[in-house]
């Protein structure tokens, strides 16, 4: 933040971390992410939005057909000095 006037006013508390220090340069790196609380679900209505781990889609649908490739032809690999 080059100005932390538009985070947080003169004056005004604020509970922080402090990540680094450097006395040379006379800077602080603090964090007000690090100190709050991650939000807690609440009640069951949270977890009816996401489907079950047997429901979901696979991410990559299966393949249907033939498998091309195989052991029918050269790797090619017999190019680059490679014997297999």
């Amino acid at each position: 933040v080059s100005n932390v006037g538009t985070i947080v006013k003169e004056g005004q508390e604020v509970d922080v971390k402090v990540l680094s220090v450097d006395p040379e340069a006379q800077r602080m790196s603090l964090s007000m992410k690090a100190v709050q609380a991650a939000p807690e679900p609440t009640g069951e209505d949270s977890t009816s939005d996401t489907p079950a781990d047997g429901d979901r889609k696979p991410a990559v649908p299966q393949h249907r057909g033939p498998l091309k490739g195989g052991l029918g032809r050269s790797s090619g690999g017999e190019q680059f000095g490679l014997k297999w």
